[in-house]
């Protein structure tokens, strides 16, 4: 384990005290203790969700703690994934928005555009089509010029399910086409699969 992961072992292990006694002997918690928790959080969210909203609270927590605005929005990046997998997807998107608000105000729109999309499956699962359409193009505009990435393919994926489930079926085609090429060239087989159902859905509308 790297020095962080040890350090989060012991501060999910600690009782209150001696969690602020820890997080003040190591003040001010950089960037990487915060990138830490998020891949920690990753791990946990499909072994046990629980646990995984559990250390996110720790990390906002330590937030205070932190040497940057960069750490508090990355655990409430973190804290928005565990509510994700547990079904609490207002929850979820609340903390999206924090933690795009922070991001916002420190100029990072690559991080802002990520979470917009984040956004977009809560967004749609909760009927809110239109937001998440906006949600959507916004991330698009930041996301599309990196090239055949897999942040890219998703998005458009995503965009293209909004746009079926607003009876926009040619939309829906054009956008799912374009994932599946793209996640045909990343070899992603799985997705690519997604994207072709999706695809046989649109056309599917569009036959009758």
């Amino acid at each position: 384990m790297t020095d962080w992961e040890t350090f989060w072992t012991r501060l999910a292990a600690a009782d209150g005290d001696e969690r602020h006694r820890l997080l003040e002997t190591h003040r001010p918690l950089p960037t990487a203790f915060f990138r830490q928790l998020k891949g920690m959080v990753r791990q946990w969210v499909e072994q046990d969700s629980q646990t995984a909203l559990r250390l996110t609270g720790v990390g906002l927590e330590a937030g205070a703690y932190a040497e940057a605005q960069e750490g508090v929005a990355l655990a409430w990046w973190a804290r928005g994934n565990a509510f994700l997998f547990l079904g609490r997807y207002d929850d979820a998107l609340a903390a999206y928005a924090t933690a795009i608000s922070l991001f916002a105000a420190q100029g990072q729109e690559e991080e802002v555009a990520q979470l917009q999309s984040n956004c977009m499956l809560p967004l749609i699962w909760t009927g809110r089509y239109a937001e998440a359409m906006t949600m959507g193009r916004k991330a698009l505009e930041v996301i599309s010029p990196q090239g055949t990435t897999p942040q890219k393919a998703n998005l458009l994926l995503n965009l293209g399910i909004c746009a079926g489930h607003q009876g926009d079926y040619r939309g829906s085609l054009s956008q799912v086409t374009q994932a599946a090429e793209i996640f045909a060239h990343l070899e992603n087989q799985v997705q690519m699969a997604r994207s072709l159902v999706t695809r046989a859905v649109a056309w599917e509308h569009l036959d009758r």
